[in-house]
């Protein structure tokens, strides 16, 4: 049985993280996730990867979000 490892999802919201000078807490269908600081904004689509929760900063991150411009010229429009 194949399991979807991988979605573009939109981020609903980020915050900062006390004591955190680099990353920030977003939220993304519920999950909390861990991202580096200006990278992201709200609305934005990133490409979401499935991975283990983790501790940082005593935030827990759920998830992986990297920038849609890491899939270069794979992603077309339409």
């Amino acid at each position: 049985m194949e399991r979807k490892l991988v979605s573009i999802q939109t981020i609903d919201a980020i915050d900062a993280i006390a004591g955190a000078d680099n990353i920030q807490q977003a939220r993304v269908m519920g999950w909390t996730v861990v991202i580096k600081k200006g990278e992201f904004a709200v609305g934005m689509r990133p490409r979401d990867f499935r991975v283990r929760t983790v501790r940082l900063r005593g935030m827990l991150s759920q998830g992986l979000a990297l920038p849609v411009a890491i899939l270069g010229g794979l992603l077309q429009a339409g």
